[in-house]
């Protein structure tokens, strides 16, 4: 295979082998049953990677076993993006709770702001997200200023959260490759590529992106917005 430069590492905490494997919100299209958290986890981390032309890598871990610290908790701890799926037995919540909490002071100790997580279907919360500088937990007053760095990754929070809602799994990569886009210090051509209007392109790019789009695909874009599988 080709060498690659990694730009940065994703953990997919699903739940912990002894926990009860119910079936997650992924493939509501399929015409197959819904996959388990992990069956769902093995294909996220496979998206991951195909869209990032495998510069993230992507691994998925459960949480210790009987509080034991093992190579999953070093993981969990080191990754820029933690995302846990599916959480909900007493045990994993609590390791949960103390993993995002030891992330959260490793980086307000480090300065680094290249650190993301959030909880999807583990429960009725969600774990206060953290997406770079943003910290929903430890509310910061500059993230009213739409140029900052804490108000970018707080819109980024709001636009990756919509994404994991739709459990698609292409919806949830693409939410991946917009945080690293945003704070790896390296770009995704995937993201780069887009058509997205954001406050971080500047309105002449988004200007500049919406008519090339109009310019050129015009009919196209008209024949999809009226048909019903295309809004």
């Amino acid at each position: 295979t080709d060498n690659v430069d990694i730009i940065g590492t994703v953990s997919l905490l699903v739940p912990s082998p002894s926990s009860e494997q119910t079936l997650s919100k992924f493939g509501s299209k399929s015409p197959v049953s819904h996959p388990s958290y992990i069956e769902a986890a093995e294909q996220l981390a496979r998206k991951i990677r195909h869209f990032s032309d495998g510069r993230i890598v992507a691994n998925v871990l459960t949480p210790p076993q009987n509080g034991s610290d093992d190579a999953n908790d070093d993981a969990c701890l080191a990754s820029n993006a933690l995302i846990a799926l599916g959480l909900t037995t007493p045990s994993d919540i609590q390791y949960l709770s103390r993993t995002f909490r030891k992330r959260r002071t490793l980086q307000q100790q480090s300065s680094s702001y290249d650190k993301c997580q959030f909880a999807i279907d583990c429960g009725s919360n969600n774990y206060a997200p953290l997406v770079g500088p943003y910290d929903e937990a430890n509310p910061n007053p500059i993230e009213s200023i739409p140029w900052t760095d804490v108000a970018s990754g707080k819109r980024l929070a709001v636009q990756m959260t919509e994404l994991f809602d739709k459990q698609s799994t292409d919806e949830f990569a693409l939410a991946v490759m917009l945080f690293f886009n945003q704070f790896s210090g390296h770009k995704v051509p995937w993201v780069q590529h887009s058509i997205d209007v954001t406050w971080e392109k500047g309105p002449y790019q988004n200007a500049k992106e919406i008519y090339s789009m109009i310019s050129k695909c015009g009919p196209c874009i008209t024949k999809c917005l009226a048909g019903e599988n295309c809004k």
